[in-house]
């Protein structure tokens, strides 16, 4: 990943939803985020430990039924992350650091560098406003 440097194709966040299922909503979850997708021809990338596990199987779902209503229908892509994971290359460092040693899994490793790039989006966008929480 690498910073925007200048408009929406290298923008590490394109669109956000706040959204707060309840406990027994996953599926709901899976919905939302598949129309969303869908909606701005985007792949989904999931958390396929613990809660997650059954998305996968909601995404294909929900793509057999688009067929089947329409064969001309446009799939959406999906893909699963196994969060628990072992760290991406390993022994390449991470400000000077290994990478074995500087992350606890995978999920840490991706969220510490999806947030780095986050940060540096506001300073190579014009206009830019940045919401963290």
């Amino acid at each position: 990943m690498s910073g925007d440097s200048g408009g929406q194709s290298r923008s590490v966040v394109f669109w956000a939803d706040e959204w707060k299922a309840k406990e027994d909503e996953l599926l709901k979850s899976c919905q939302r985020t598949y129309q969303a997708a869908l909606e701005r021809e985007a792949d989904i990338v999931y958390d396929s430990i613990g809660v997650g596990a059954s998305a996968g199987a909601k995404f294909s779902e929900i793509n057999a039924d688009r067929k089947s209503e329409n064969a001309y229908a446009r799939r959406v892509n999906y893909q699963r992350f196994n969060a628990g994971a072992g760290v991406h290359e390993p022994d390449d460092e991470y400000n000077g650091i290994p990478n074995k040693d500087f992350f606890a899994n995978l999920k840490a490793q991706a969220w510490w560098l999806t947030v780095s790039e986050i940060r540096l989006t506001p300073l190579t966008t014009e206009n830019s406003i940045l919401w963290m929480s």
